[in-house]
């Protein structure tokens, strides 16, 4: 039972919620405004106009929502991509946004 529960978490925080945006001159992960996020997800990989994402947050109980300001170094900032490390060491599939 706990394992459906896991795996449904995952598919839910990944599929179904706007855990990624971008926002003004930022981006913000939003993981842990669900109850239970933090019992799921370990990190988030993201990277800016890149489809390797290589930069890590560490997701914490304490953390609700994370925002990362634009480097104003990125010329041309297009996208942002990220996917997310659950606690099981497995990886979502890579989440592309792009700036509009």
């Amino acid at each position: 039972m706990e394992r459906t529960r896991f795996e449904a978490s995952k598919e839910f925080i990944f599929n179904r919620t706007q855990w990624l945006i971008i926002k003004n001159s930022q981006i913000i992960f939003s993981i842990n405004a669900f109850n239970y996020a933090d019992d799921v997800v370990d990190a988030v990989f993201y990277g800016f106009n890149t489809e390797n994402p290589d930069k890590k947050i560490k997701i914490t109980p304490q953390d609700s929502q994370t925002l990362i300001d634009i480097p104003s170094s990125i010329e041309n900032f297009e996208y942002v991509s990220a996917y997310l490390v659950f606690k099981d060491g497995t990886k979502s599939e890579i989440k592309k946004l792009v700036k509009f």
